[in-house]
C-alpha cells in the first residue's frame, strides 16, 4: 500500500517538474530555442522525452 502511494506521489512530482520545464522553455524566444535545438512546437515533446528526475 505504501509503495503505491509513494509511486503516485512520485508521478505527481514528475508531472509538476515537466510542467515547470515546459513553462521555462516557453518563456525563451525562438532564437534561444533554436540554439538548444528545440522548436517552439516541439516543447511538449522535448519535455516528455527527458527524465524529470535528472
Amino acid at each position: 500500500m505504501i509503495d503505491v502511494l509513494v509511486e503516485r506521489l512520485r508521478r505527481i512530482r514528475d508531472r509538476a517538474r515537466m510542467r515547470q520545464a515546459a513553462a521555462a522553455l516557453s518563456r525563451l524566444d525562438d532564437r534561444m530555442l533554436k540554439d538548444i535545438g528545440v522548436a517552439r512546437s516541439d516543447i511538449a515533446f522535448a519535455v516528455r522525452r527527458t527524465d524529470p528526475r535528472s
